[in-house]
């Protein structure tokens, strides 16, 4: 049984990591080995241990994204380290109970259960952040200075962040990236699409669009 289940192993892992250029090679060349199918479980997971065990700074709008549409634990399925500004949890969170909206306590108790970590910036701004929010601005300047990626859903952090050459996402890229990783299944994808379009307000083409790209993943992975 070992040999079909090694060359099963291949197969799948060459599938889902099919953007990947490191692990294909190692699979061919640890497909022959002795006892190849561990040796594909133990390297594999210490590739993805190495690839994604990472920090992700959360903006604003997007920790609130991820708090309508229930995205949060997900976000931690592909980054263990989950971190917000001052500002923004002064923006979401306090503000947010002052006004008694529910996502605010959702949130607030995640960082009491440390799926979120607050951290305090007390760097400088240049000049070309004046037109953005100081959550904004801490959450870019942060992800900088540690050199990780930021989830940015707002417009001006997004341009400022591609103008800059930092590394960012979007809660609707990391709700794709979660299901080429196979941390959620097609089904699951569907219905935090819907929550997510709901959240944000998303324009009709758009959830076409992002429904379209979880059937094409959905599909390539079976």
């Amino acid at each position: 049984m070992a040999v079909p289940a090694a060359a099963w192993a291949g197969r799948v892992l060459w599938k889902i990591d099919a953007t990947h250029d490191g692990m294909p090679r190692v699979i061919k060349r640890i497909h022959k080995c002795p006892g190849r199918l561990l040796i594909i479980i133990i390297v594999t997971y210490m590739y993805y241990q190495c690839q994604y065990c990472s920090v992700l700074k959360i903006d604003a709008c997007s920790l609130i994204y991820l708090a309508k549409s229930d995205l949060l634990q997900v976000a931690r399925q592909l980054y263990q380290d989950l971190r917000i500004t001052r500002a923004v949890y002064e923006e979401v969170v306090v503000e947010g109970k002052k006004r008694n909206r529910p996502d605010a306590y959702v949130l607030d108790a995640n960082v009491l259960n440390r799926v979120l970590s607050v951290v305090t910036y007390d760097g400088s701004f240049p000049p070309e952040m004046s037109g953005m929010g100081k959550g904004e601005s801490e959450t870019v300047q942060e992800s900088k200075s540690e050199k990780c990626p930021a989830l940015l859903d707002d417009i001006r952090s997004r341009s400022y962040a591609a103008k800059t050459g930092l590394e960012y996402t979007s809660v609707d890229l990391l709700l794709i990236e979660a299901l080429a990783r196979r941390r959620i299944s097609t089904e699951e994808y569907g219905e935090y699409a819907r929550r997510l379009g709901k959240a944000c307000s998303m324009r009709a083409e758009r959830f076409a669009e992002l429904l379209r790209i979880g059937m094409i993943i959905g599909g390539a992975g079976k």
